[in-house]
């Protein structure tokens, strides 16, 4: 049997078909703070810094986010992962330094923030309350051991006079402590130290003399503080914005050879 095909052709008259077609509002204009809802659960949203080069950085935890922003999130624009993508992730920004301490769940290790998201270790509960009040425990934000590894860590406060919290207080634009390629902490101090006794004979009661000096430094020598540390790792002097110090140490024990640092 043979089989007939035919050419159908049906007109219709002129018409617009109008299809769905997903639509997104425009980003504002920078700077902003964008919000990624995530659909996914278990799943936490991400915030970014939206700065005026047009790119985003991304802050590092919730908690990174609310010490900027405190209260309930407003003036957010929310954005999808559209709208993302085109946006240059330039970086990342830290706690805001001088408004919130930080610690690490399974470490009772208490930070505070400077710039850049270098973190130092408070070293007493007394130099806490001395910087954040007799409730310094209400500003500590708890963080994931998983985030350790993104800080660096500087020297330890050992007193409160080595933090200037209101030094930081007029940093309000989180792009002024973002992280990137650019700004970043500094992996090292560059500079000599030499350090030296006046005697090593000192008897139990009696005193002798340990001096630093600080040379060839590249970074500004009037922000360095020198610490020395007797054999049990105790502080037994401070000297700060100099490059030369000596302090006087009375020798206490126990008897034999000690290490000074």
């Amino acid at each position: 049997m043979k089989h007939l095909i035919f050419a159908l052709s049906m007109a219709f008259p002129a018409m617009g078909l109008a299809l769905p077609v997903a639509t997104h509002a425009a980003l504002p204009q920078p700077p902003a703070i964008l919000q990624w809802k995530s659909t996914i659960a278990g799943w936490n949203d991400s915030y970014y810094w939206y700065d005026t080069d047009s790119t985003r950085y991304a802050f590092t935890s919730q908690a990174a986010y609310q010490s900027w922003f405190p209260g309930t999130p407003t003036g957010v624009s929310q954005a999808t992962v559209p709208e993302l993508a085109p946006v240059k992730l330039n970086g990342a920004v830290f706690h805001n330094p001088g408004e919130r301490l930080i610690k690490f769940a399974s470490s009772p290790n208490i930070y505070a923030v400077s710039r850049y998201g270098i973190l130092r270790w408070i070293a007493t509960e007394q130099v806490a309350m001395d910087l954040y009040g007799v409730q310094w425990t209400s500003y500590v934000d708890e963080l994931s051991v998983t985030e350790y590894p993104l800080y660096h860590f500087g020297s330890p406060i050992t007193d409160s006079a080595e933090y200037d919290r209101a030094a930081y207080w007029n940093v309000t634009n989180p792009s002024a402590n973002a992280v990137n390629a650019t700004n970043r902490p500094p992996e090292k101090f560059d500079a000599k130290l030499s350090l030296a006794i006046d005697r090593t004979d000192a008897f139990v009661g009696t005193a002798f003399k340990l001096s630093a000096t600080v040379s060839q430094t590249r970074d500004a020598w009037n922000t360095v503080t020198i610490r020395f540390y007797d054999h049990q790792q105790q502080v037994v002097g401070v000297c700060r914005g100099t490059v030369a110090c000596s302090v006087d140490v009375i020798a206490t024990g126990p008897v034999g050879a000690q290490t000074f640092t």
